[in-house]
């Protein structure tokens, strides 16, 4: 991807589309002003090309997307690719890489070196990312008006027993490796894991960063939100069940209505 580009080059790549067969370049240079008044653009001189003092006056731009354009436009990326379907699956995989790599980090200790606490840190809460969005995702595709339909249609019986199959597979996985999950969650001291967002933060800061940086104060209660989170998920709070057993609930509800009744699974 390139990071910096020329005026011209946006103009070259305008004008491959009919849309802007006419516009013209004030029209662009109009447009990339506003643009950089926005907070889209980041406009930097350019002193590459120049060979006199004349052309250092004119300033010549190029132009850069700031951090918050990309991460609109990867978003507006995802969501069409997305269109109007759920996705995600149940993966029991990551169900099982997420207790190995919890039991990996709550080993670790206190006094391990900060680049390996902090990549243990990131294995854990990517998998868990990417397990609850798309073990979610995909049970509320189960439950839209869409499968409804779908379901209801002959050619869902060749569907029915995979259908069967996969739920069951998950659902026992999932409630025989959550139990180990919680017990992990309950081993580690609260008082530790004080420690270890603290490691964590001073880490983060030592890293050197172009952009604004976060206080200390602010990563460290960024780190103890991930893991109040991640509790919650298998743990549950005070006034509520663990966000595991309503994925277990919502598994088996979509198992007794589309196939036949999973065998040999309980609610606990």
């Amino acid at each position: 991807m390139r990071h910096l580009v020329y005026p011209e080059e946006v103009m070259s790549d305008l004008h491959l589309s009919a849309h802007f067969a006419s516009y013209e370049e004030e029209d662009l240079e109009q447009d990339l002003r506003q643009l950089v008044d926005w907070g889209n653009l980041v406009a930097r001189q350019d002193t590459q090309r120049v060979t006199s003092v004349e052309e250092f006056r004119k300033k010549r731009f190029r132009y850069q997307a700031t951090a918050y354009t990309i991460e609109i436009e990867r978003m507006v990326a995802r969501l069409e690719q997305m269109g109007t379907s759920y996705g995600g699956s149940l993966e029991r995989t990551d169900v099982e890489r997420l207790l190995e790599n919890l039991q990996s980090l709550v080993a670790a200790k206190v006094s391990a070196n900060a680049e390996d606490l902090h990549g243990k840190w990131t294995e854990v809460f990517s998998v868990f990312q990417r397990f609850t969005t798309n073990a979610t995702s995909y049970l509320a595709a189960l439950s839209s008006e869409r499968s409804e339909a779908l379901m209801s249609i002959e050619g869902f019986l060749a569907y029915k027993d995979s259908l069967s199959d996969y739920l069951r597979n998950f659902i026992t996985t999932l409630q025989r490796t959550s139990v180990r999950i919680e017990a992990v969650l309950r081993s580690a001291e609260a008082d530790r894991f004080v420690t270890v967002c603290e490691q964590l933060a001073d880490y983060a800061l030592a890293i050197p960063r172009l952009e604004e940086q976060l206080r200390r104060d602010e990563l460290i209660n960024r780190y103890k939100l991930q893991w109040r989170n991640l509790c919650t998920w298998f743990l549950g709070m005070s006034m509520s069940d663990p966000m595991t057993r309503e994925l277990v609930i919502t598994a088996l509800d979509n198992a007794y209505k589309h196939a036949a009744k999973p065998k040999g699974v309980l609610v606990h």
